[in-house]
């Protein structure tokens, strides 16, 4: 596809703003009007794959059932000379994972903010009865200059329902996610419930203000492996400013069995509004990483 006057159904498209393995997302322009949208594009070589067209769909189906600032709002899935494509709110920043990566410090000196902002978007995901099951810091946009937050990609969400037992959980029929936050209980195709996301929030958030994975590994096994019985990291030796209060909330978060774990973020997040995420005069400290003072 190229820009300029091509068109997807009601969309003219502008410019390319990111490309992946199997979607490109572009900037676009709704016909007839100036809103400015985003379109996640399938790529023409995979328009055979009918899970990947599903995904489309599913991640379409459950953002039209959320309404929140801290989450990307989805407009909806369209097919178009063949090609499907979800159209979303177009938000012009990087993900969370590039900024570990670019801006580590700059992230630091908000992260009490930025934590608490991730929160609100995954609350408000369980609260419309669903299951993120790809927690990680890419699927967080952050607006460099105001901090906003977003949460996007619900490709693999999973609907839940109160059970008679008490809990919320969902079936995992078919759950993959990402092997450096993956939970124990999808990597052994076990239940999930709200707690499979806490679980991939608190590996998320010692990225975030650490730089580092909880776990690494020479080979994916390897690394599954570490998730199901490994003894769970501490932060600190990654990065001794991080308080010793939000060092316990991240080990309660990844704890092996869901049961042990914090069952909702909603709790993650007033646990995290009690305590400061760094030591105090630590935020001094990063400013002068920052100004090349230190």
């Amino acid at each position: 596809m190229a820009s300029g006057q091509h068109f997807l159904g009601p969309f003219q498209l502008v410019r390319i703003i990111r490309a992946g393995q199997t979607c490109q997302v572009w900037e676009a322009l709704r016909t007839g009007t100036d809103e400015r949208v985003a379109l996640k594009v399938l790529l023409q070589e995979h328009l055979r794959k009918k899970e990947l067209v599903e995904a489309l769909r599913h991640e379409a189906n459950v953002g039209k059932t959320l309404d929140h600032p801290r989450v990307i709002k989805i407009h909806g899935f369209y097919q178009q000379h063949s090609l499907p494509f979800v159209a979303m709110e177009l938000f012009a920043a990087n993900n969370i994972k590039q900024e570990v990566r670019d801006n580590l410090d700059r992230l630091l000196l908000d992260i009490d903010s930025v934590l608490v902002a991730c929160c609100e978007g995954v609350a408000h995901l369980h609260k419309k009865g669903w299951i993120h099951c790809d927690m990680k810091p890419d699927n967080f946009l952050i607006d460099p200059s105001t901090r906003i937050v977003k949460l996007i990609d619900f490709s693999i969400a999973q609907k839940f329902q109160k059970s008679i037992f008490g809990g919320w959980g969902g079936s995992n029929k078919s759950v993959s996610g990402t092997r450096s936050y993956m939970s124990p209980e999808q990597i052994r195709n076990k239940p999930l419930s709200t707690a499979t996301d806490v679980y991939g929030l608190g590996c998320t958030f010692f990225e975030m203000v650490s730089g580092k994975l909880p776990y690494t590994a020479s080979n994916p096994n390897e690394l599954l492996s570490k998730h199901l019985g490994s003894p769970i990291p501490s932060v600190l030796p990654a990065n001794n400013l991080v308080s010793d209060a939000f060092a316990d909330i991240l080990t309660k978060m990844m704890a092996k069995n869901p049961a042990d774990r914090y069952q909702t973020v909603d709790t993650v997040l007033s646990e995290i509004k009690k305590v400061r995420v760094l030591r105090p005069g630590s935020q001094k400290k990063v400013q002068a990483r920052i100004d090349g003072t230190n």
